[in-house]
């Protein structure tokens, strides 16, 4: 009985020991998790709000420009889902139809569609008027210039000149009517990034 007694309190005291030791590493290296845990935590956070901040104001200045509110939450929803930017986006619907929804053109008679101007006759499986349709219409031009980006091996400048041809020859040369929708296109759209980024300095410390 002695002996267990003996070796029990001898345990006792190494344990301790030991524990008296290791208790400033340990206390330290908990300290060190909990500080590098805080720094993710609190920078996490900011970069979500950061992007979050930022995503309403580019909405705030697209009403600010575009009065119809379902044009603005389809652009926006759109630019995301399909990856395209919303800037460039915004040049092309205000060059091509000033953000009109209704707005049907004829050029050598044939007729062009909405937002984007869409070419019926490259969307033969919907109805003409059906293309008047704010997300349709977003939806097949966002689509259109992509399949043109694609075909022009990412060549921003040949994709729109294909979108405002209706053709897929990347051999074409430019009309006067191309380089005036392309250089349209790039105006409005660094006009619109500038009126962002004003808001942001004005505003907001992003």
């Amino acid at each position: 009985m002695i002996n267990i007694l003996k070796i029990f309190n001898i345990y006792k005291n190494t344990i301790k020991t030991l524990n008296n030791f290791f208790t400033p590493f340990i206390i330290y290296f908990i300290c060190i998790i909990v500080l590098l845990n805080i720094s993710v935590m609190k920078d996490l956070p900011i970069s979500l709000n950061q992007n979050k901040t930022k995503n309403l104001i580019i909405e705030k200045c697209l009403s600010n420009e575009i009065p119809d509110k379902n044009i603005v939450e389809s652009m926006i929803k759109l630019s995301n889902e399909l990856h395209c930017d919303l800037y460039l986006l915004f040049g092309i619907i205000k060059t091509s139809s000033n953000f009109n929804p209704e707005l049907i053109t004829e050029v050598a008679d044939k007729k062009y569609y909405g937002l984007f101007q869409l070419d019926p006759t490259q969307h033969y499986s919907y109805r003409p008027k059906s293309l008047l349709k704010t997300e349709l219409n977003l939806q097949l031009g966002i689509n259109d210039f992509k399949k043109k980006l694609t075909l022009s091996n990412g060549n921003e400048i040949k994709a729109l000149a294909l979108l405002k041809s209706s053709n897929t020859n990347v051999n074409n040369k430019y009309g006067k009517d191309e380089l005036n929708f392309i250089e349209s296109i790039y105006t409005e759209r660094n006009r619109f990034k500038q009126i962002v980024d004003n808001f942001i300095k004005q505003n907001y410390d992003l």
